[in-house]
């Protein structure tokens, strides 16, 4: 039994979703609830004391690290103190708020003492006094107190805000704040609040640029919230205020930094503690089943039993101030192993941005995320998945690189990297585990963190059966090397030093590259460069076509070129790499001469580095794999690999700005000539006129399901479908295809977007067309030309695929089997089709299947009009006609001619099916006898049977038997009635059967036959033979055929050839002798006597010389023994 963890445990996905001060009350339910802390609770209240007039703090600085939740807070206060706090989300935070200052705080709400004029700011890279006054000149817009001399009066100081006297400029905002904080007090409002999130942005302005004044002007609106009971003032940083401060400063800046900062009431966030424990808490959202599930309960009983008695005699669970708080909340953690809890925070904190990155972790569906580990594990009895250190690892070490890390964490993740490197990821599953655990809890370690890498800590994160092989894993990375016992510490580290010399190494290798490098190919390894799509081009046709990258430097440029296939690519763009300004002119050169045009060589007018850094980059891998001690020198490894970081990065940055933005700084060359591209728009019309050029017959097909070089298995299927209602439908609306199915998207884009199907006279035909808007004719001529230039030669349809590929058609291959049938449908009535030299009778979906994979099977022909002409064709036609309409005795039909019948064949293709329609249903017999055919009846069958062209069949093989082709057929269809006829008389003839002339009559001598003596018959075919003999069912043929069959083996007639037949009359002389030793040996039993009998026509006769004789012996001896028989026949008899 296993169930799903998120069925249990869910996340809420708001966690993950940032805010700002400037967040609209529609945008903020989309967000989490902001989470109150112990410093932020501190804050709030000492806050609310100031708005009460407890006190004169009123000017307020919130710093903390990124994610610390200054941002929610600042607008959390400002959605409160503007009314809204009825919004869901602000009731959710009030709710969240600690009891009694919840309490406080809904009191002052209903005293309208939190009813304020808010002014949100956000910083930015620019003049804080300006930004401050469009601030207040935004929010006062909206409000009915703000007259609009006032509002005026403030445009104008946006619009005349005079930079080069800051003194005045200070004046006049102070002046704006103090009148707004009195005016907007009028309509029942209590001053005015200024609430700047990241602030920070503007003091960095100020300490990047002389002269801003933002310093100033913040210490001045501080000293105005102090002094005013109708202002307050709030800001977020990231830091604190000292912090922003240039180095380079002199003692008299210094002060005035120091006093700004002094007028601030500072609160800082970010101090690890339990509050950052249950933030992580209440992100999860536990389904209410969980407290009911016995399931869930007893397995997290076990677990956590477990769990207790490994972590609570370390550190950090067993610290005097944490254990009790571990010890009731570890629990509800689950799934996070409490190591994993407590690892959250701080590696969020030297990692990532703080909560930011806890709640990312938590809510987010990134990679090795808490949500995608609830999604991929299941609970069952053997299994009770734990979000351990070896998946924090994972996340915070071996995601895409968006945290960024100190030195020393750089050093850890290496070592670990490096000795992960180094194991089997199968055979060491537990080993590389231990890494990670290592690996985490070295960077707790290192800042800070009372955690040790002892045994016991290691196994703290380890199930219980990995415990037990934990010892030795510790002795096996020892072994390898890969871990350090240090026994004065007790503890175990990752192994770190090197002594390798890259620089030298590099320097050495370099020297060893020649000429003949493939920039090409390492490149394409390394790095993703998209194709150039031509737009214009590949929307007016329907084909999607391209130049891809091909990358060399100005001495390969020729040899490369050369070495490039034409159907590897519709187009290149060969990118010259020059490191020396003689490169760049031998290449311009080279591009001036005429070369194909699906070439664009484009050739940098400077020389550039990116050259030497690909083969510097070449190098470094190839130190890798000629030095494999250095896999055994992480220190080493580190270094190799920030070298390969840095020239990957290096090379790509260069490539972006030569493939892609800069297209000014190289010569684009085409044929000889020197193309004008010095944008991206240029670029892509020229990209797209060229392949006009190229491609200048190529067929419009707007259909993207089919115009591709890989189809899907629906793609195919709907294609069929299309063909077969092509085949089967023409002459009806639509093909009658119905709906909007992906086989109705092909029939329109091929068809009626072409015209090709239109309707004529109230009917509705498929046929070429001289108005030819998609441009068909091109590709159907093609065709038509390639099948008569080679009508005497194997020419194969993967041919006319092949070239179709090329220009000047350019079709896919997928594209050109559809026109290519489209065209044979069109040209039925003059085409035959072959398959692998089998002429081709019935053209259905079954055949189109096998064209389509394997059009190197299929041949065609065109044939004249004088093959109609020739007198065979109907004199044929009439003659199969009459061969299946002649009433012969016995003759069951032809089955599968019945609808040839009469017709009048108008074509070669109708014709050939006819007369191969009436051959395939001739029996076996008719067509391999010799013996019953003379010599033009034989000839004649050899001629059907061996000629498979329609065209040889019609125009030389028949036209010798044009005089007796009557006669001929006749004799061929008569030729099974005959053999079943004579049958039938020899059976008669041999058994002696009197008066007999039908099947019928040896059914009704059989029946006199015992069928007890029959069974004592040895030979199998003679017992079968009489049984037949005996089981007539009133159809004469099938009786015939049936009592034949059972004496050569159950083969029937229809089957045989002459000799099998021959076979047939040795057999029937034998079971005659059969049935009469049977007859003789049962009569001998019964009266004594050696006297040879028979039985015929129900009267035992005696045999003297094999002959069967229809009177009785008028002996005294053979009377006696005729009596005596008789007597014993009339005994059983009665």
């Amino acid at each position: 039994m296993s169930k799903d963890l998120d069925n249990f445990i869910k996340t809420d996905k708001r966690f993950s979703r940032a805010a700002n001060v400037l967040t609209s009350d529609k945008d903020i339910e989309n967000i989490q609830p902001y989470i109150f802390t112990e410093e932020t609770s501190y804050f709030f209240r000492e806050f609310l004391k100031s708005v009460k007039g407890e006190n004169n703090r009123r000017a307020w600085t919130i710093f903390g690290p990124y994610g610390t939740g200054k941002s929610l807070l600042s607008l959390f206060i400002t959605k409160i103190f503007s009314g809204k706090e009825k919004i869901s989300w602000c009731k959710q935070v009030i709710d969240s708020l600690p009891k009694e200052l919840k309490k406080e705080l809904n009191n002052l709400i209903k005293s309208n003492a939190t009813n304020y004029f808010v002014v949100p700011v956000s910083g930015s890279q620019s003049t804080f006094g300006l930004e401050v006054i469009k601030s207040i000149y935004e929010s006062a817009k909206n409000e009915s107190w703000a007259s609009e001399e006032f509002l005026n009066e403030l445009k104008i100081s946006i619009e005349t805000y005079d930079f080069s006297n800051p003194s005045n400029q200070f004046k006049k905002i102070i002046s704006h704040v103090s009148e707004v904080a009195s005016i907007s007090s009028y309509p029942k409002k209590k001053g005015l609040m200024i609430i700047i999130d990241e602030c920070g942005q503007f003091l960095e302005h100020e300490a990047r640029s002389e002269g801003s004044n933002n310093l100033i002007m913040l210490q001045y609106l501080a000293e105005e919230a102090i002094n005013s009971n109708k202002f307050s003032l709030i800001t977020t940083l990231h830091r604190g205020i000292m912090n922003y401060s240039p180095s380079s400063l002199d003692s008299q800046d210094l002060s005035d930094w120091e006093r700004t900062a002094g007028r601030f009431e500072s609160v800082q966030l970010g101090n690890l503690g339990e509050s950052q424990y249950d933030l992580i808490s209440k992100t999860f959202e536990l389904n209410n089943t969980i407290f009911n599930d016995k399931f869930f309960q007893s397995n997290l009983k076990k677990w956590g039993n477990y769990t207790w008695n490994s972590i609570s005699k370390i550190s950090p669970f067993n610290l005097e101030n944490d254990k009790s708080y571990w010890k009731e909340n570890y629990l509800k953690f689950y799934p996070m192993h409490p190591f994993s809890v407590y690892s959250l925070p701080v590696l969020s904190g030297i990692l990532g941005q703080n909560t930011r990155t806890i709640f990312s972790f938590l809510a987010s569906r990134d990679p090795n995320s808490f949500s995608e580990f609830l999604s991929k594990n299941k609970i069952s009895n053997k299994n009770f998945p734990v979000l351990d250190l070896n998946y924090l690892y994972d996340y915070f070490f071996m995601g895409p690189g968006t945290f960024s890390m100190q030195e020393d964490i750089k050093k850890i993740k290496n070592s670990a990297n490096y000795a992960i490197s180094n194991l089997d990821d199968f055979k060491n599953k537990l080993e590389i585990k231990i890494i990670k655990i290592m690996a985490v809890l070295y960077s707790l370690k290192s800042s800070g963190s009372p955690v040790k890498l002892d045994q016991k800590t290691i196994s703290a994160n380890l199930g219980e059966k990995e415990n037990k092989e934990l010892e030795a894993a510790l002795d096996y990375l020892e072994t390898r090397k890969l871990v350090t016992f240090r026994e004065w510490e007790d503890e175990y580290i990752l192994w770190q030093g090197s002594g390798f010399d890259l620089k030298n190494s590099i320097k050495t290798n370099l020297e060893k590259i020649g000429n003949n490098f493939d920039y090409n190919k390492i490149i394409e390894e390394i790095f993703e460069i998209r194709d150039f799509i031509a737009r214009r081009h590949s929307f007016e046709t329907g084909t999607t076509r391209g130049f891809k990258w091909f990358f060399t430097n100005g001495n390969q440029l020729k040899d490369k070129i050369n070495s490039i296939s034409y159907n590897d690519y519709e187009g290149y763009i060969i990118q010259v790499l020059p490191s020396s300004k003689k490169e760049i002119l031998e290449s311009i050169e080279f591009a001036s001469k005429k070369l194909d045009p699906k070439f664009i060589i484009s050739v940098p007018k400077e020389t550039i580095k990116i050259a030497n850094d690909i083969k510097i980059l070449t190098v470094i891998f190839q130190i890798i794999n000629q030095a494999p001690e250095l896999k055994d020198d992480p220190v080493a490894m580190e270094e190799i690999n920030a070298s390969i970081d840095s020239y990957k990065s290096r090379i790509s940055n260069s490539l972006n700005s030569l493939c892609i933005q800069n297209y000014s700084q190289s010569e684009w060359w085409n044929s000889g000539n020197l193309m004008k591209i010095n944008s991206r728009g240029e670029r892509n019309s020229k990209l797209s006129d060229i392949f006009d050029d190229i491609y200048i017959k190529a067929p419009i097909v707007k259909n993207e399901m089919i115009n591709k070089k890989k189809i899907t298995a629906q793609a195919f299927k709907a294609q069929k479908d299309f063909i077969n209602n092509a085949l089967n439908n023409i002459g009806f609306e639509n093909l009658k295809l119905e709906g909007n199915g992906p086989e109705v998207g092909i029939f329109r884009s091929l068809l009626i977007d072409s015209s090709l199907y239109k309707k004529q006279k109230n009917k509705w035909v498929l046929s070429n067309i001289e108005n030819d808007p998609l441009k068909y004719n091109f590709t159907f001529e093609f065709i038509k030309d390639f099948i008569a230039k080679n009508q005497n030669e194997d020419m194969t349809f993967d041919e006319i695929v092949t070239e179709l590929e090329k220009p000047p058609f350019g079709l896919r291959q997928n594209v050109s089997k559809l026109i290519i049938w489209v065209w044979l449908i069109i040209n039925k009535d003059k085409i035959v089709l072959f398959d692998n030299g089998t002429f081709v009778e019935d053209w259905n979906t079954v055949v189109y299947d096998r064209f389509s994979k394997h059009p190197e099977f299929y041949t065609a022909k065109n044939f004249s009009k004088k093959v109609l002409d020739n007198k065979i064709f109907d004199k044929l036609s009439d003659a199969i006609d009459r061969s299946i309409l002649h009433p012969t005795q016995g003759s069951r039909g032809i089955k599968g001619n019945e609808q040839w019948i009469g017709q009048k064949v108008s074509d070669i293709q109708s014709a050939t099916i006819k007369l191969y329609s009436w051959y395939n249903d001739l029996e076996e017999y008719q067509k391999e006898a010799k013996e019953i055919y003379n010599n033009e009846t034989l000839s004649f069958l050899k001629d059907l049977k061996y000629t498979r062209d329609p065209l040889d069949l019609f125009t030389k093989s028949l036209k010798k038997y044009e005089k007796n082709i009557d006669s001929i057929l006749f004799t061929i269809k008569q030729s099974y009635v005959e053999l079943l006829t004579e049958i039938r008389d020899k059976v008669i003839n041999e058994l002696g059967i009197k008066d007999s002339f039908s099947a019928q009559d040896i059914y009704e001598w059989s029946k006199s036959l015992d069928i007890k003596i029959i069974e004592k018959i040895n030979n199998p075919n003679s017992k079968q033979f009489f049984r037949d003999l005996k089981q007539y069912k009133n159809e004469s043929v099938r009786y015939i055929e049936t009592i034949a069959g059972s004496l050569v083996d159950r083969n029937p007639p229809k089957f045989w050839d002459d000799k099998v037949k021959n076979v047939f009359f040795e057999n029937l002389i034998i079971s005659r002798e059969d049935l009469i030793n049977a007859y003789n040996m049962d009569l001998i039993k019964k009266v004594g006597s050696g006297e040879h009998l028979r039985l015929s026509d129900s009267a035992l006769l005696i045999s003297k010389d094999g002959k069967l004789y229809n009177e009785i012996s008028n002996s005294k001896k053979s009377k006696i023994l005729y009596k005596k028989i008789k007597k014993i026949i009339d005994e059983e008899i009665k």
